[in-house]
């Protein structure tokens, strides 16, 4: 596999146009298998073996990151505002970019052993170029090229978009994998505070969860915070308390729960008590959550009871895909979110079966007549 993946790197290149027309299952296989590298590396670490598959994940991470970066400069780069094919077809490069990103960055740390790795320095804005070419280096050059946190601080923060719930799982990956090398140069303390922070904000679907609990990378913040770790991700509730409301992505079991102790147990409870900015902050100081997040269960909540056949299912799947409202579901082009969601959930596996076009075009015609 390494030796397929030099030579993809050093092969002629499809365009960009190429790139941004390639099927996306490309991409999130190509992420699975850097992935994939990554925790087979972790488990030959763990049992004390040599033998290390960080050459090969950091390959096919480094060609990932550069094709993605290819294809969304390609569609950045068209005159004039984009069609919502092409709205689309960013949503389902970005949902992979910021992933991907975390996921170079901290192979890149394990090969410097967390060496110049800093919370405080701002780094600037890195544009594509400089991020391809740091991607195309050999692993040899890359270090005087750039650093992790120049992809974590310097490329995927300063573009909210990209930051997604997967790359904020990833970004707890990377910094509780940092407080366990030894050359890290910031305090280790600060570095798994920090993997908390990001863990809190990715387990807030509840979907991610029991990944947390298996994932190697996370080894380190399970066993020095352990209280706050599994607080963090709400293994105290009473598992009766999730109810309907514990299947919605963004809400999850224990949001589900303490929303319960507040009386609301249904999706048309939810929208009542959530139905505008000054309900959704009572109610998003009552459950511990933030009051954006609030107004976003309120708003998905309203679209269940609403538009006939969306369901739970349609909800997190128009969620994931950043369509969090009727408003927003009411401007979209019926085959650009049919494609979109169908990536998404091939991608994610939210649901066995995604909605056919017929059905998403239905739910786009009920929610123009609620604009």
């Amino acid at each position: 596999m390494t030796h397929r993946a030099q030579q993809a790197l050093r092969s002629p290149r499809p365009t960009e146009g190429q790139l941004a027309a390639r099927d996306i299952l490309w991409f999130q296989a190509t992420y699975n298998l850097a992935a994939a590298y990554i925790q087979c590396d972790l488990e030959r670490e763990e049992r004390g073996e040599l033998a290390s598959e960080l050459p090969s994940a950091t390959l096919w991470a480094r060609l990932l990151v550069r094709d993605l970066e290819q294809a969304l400069k390609f569609i950045d780069s068209k005159t004039g505002s984009l069609d919502p094919q092409d709205e689309a077809r960013r949503a389902e490069l970005t949902a992979v970019e910021g992933p991907a990103l975390v996921l170079l960055a901290g192979l890149h740390s394990r090969r410097l052993d967390g060496r110049g790795v800093t919370l405080d320095d701002p780094v600037p804005p890195l544009d594509r170029d400089g991020v391809i070419a740091a991607a195309e280096a050999e692993a040899e050059a890359e270090a005087e090229k750039y650093l992790p946190q120049d992809l974590v601080q310097g490329f995927l923060l300063n573009d909210p978009a990209r930051v997604s719930y997967r790359a904020r799982f990833n970004l707890a990956c990377y910094y509780s994998a940092l407080a366990a090398m030894s050359q890290v140069e910031v305090d280790p303390d600060r570095l798994l505070r920090q993997a908390l922070l990001e863990l809190r904000y990715a387990v807030e679907t509840g979907d991610l969860v029991d990944l947390a609990i298996a994932d190697l990378a996370l080894q380190e913040l399970r066993e020095k915070k352990a209280p706050e770790f599994w607080a963090t991700l709400g293994r105290e509730r009473p598992a009766q308390l999730a109810g309907v409301l514990g299947r919605v992505r963004c809400i999850g079991p224990s949001f589900a729960g303490r929303l319960a102790r507040e009386g609301i147990s249904t999706p048309s409870e939810l929208a009542e008590r959530a139905g505008n900015e000054q309900d959704a902050r009572v109610l998003a100081d009552a459950v511990g959550a933030r009051s954006e997040l609030v107004k976003r269960w309120g708003q998905l909540a309203w679209m269940m009871t609403h538009l006939e056949s969306v369901g739970i299912d349609g909800v997190n799947l128009l969620d994931e895909a950043r369509v969090d409202s009727v408003k927003a579901l009411s401007r979209f082009n019926p085959l650009a979110l049919t494609r979109l969601i169908a990536g998404i959930n091939e991608a994610f596996s939210i649901v066995g079966s995604p909605p056919q076009y017929a059905e998403v075009a239905r739910w786009i015609r009920q929610a123009k007549t609620h604009t």
